[in-house]
């Protein structure tokens, strides 16, 4: 029972915070013309793809392609993605101020 727990509250995790949210923010980022629009359409890309992995976890459960190596590489190359732009953020007020 716990186990089914656990899944269904990672697959969750996967899905909101690394689906839909920087799906929003990549969106954000795509049609701004702040930041290079390239950058908004990786997040997009790989904020899809993180939503996918956590549906297909969610109803397949635990494994070993889905939960080791599909969510680890996505939620790298994401985690990747907010420190780029956190980086550029941080240049574009210095330069503003």
């Amino acid at each position: 029972m716990m186990e089914e727990i656990d899944i269904g509250l990672f697959s969750t995790f996967i899905i909101v915070f690394f689906g839909v949210t920087l799906l929003l923010y990549g969106l954000g980022v795509a049609f701004s013309d702040n930041y290079p629009r390239w950058l908004g359409w990786v997040a997009v890309v790989l904020a899809t793809a993180s939503l996918i992995t956590g549906f297909v976890q969610a109803y397949t459960g635990l494994s070993v392609l889905v939960t080791s190596m599909l969510f680890s590489s996505f939620s790298s190359f994401l985690t990747l993605w907010l420190l780029t732009m956190g980086v550029l953020m941080w240049r574009r007020t210095r330069v503003a101020s």
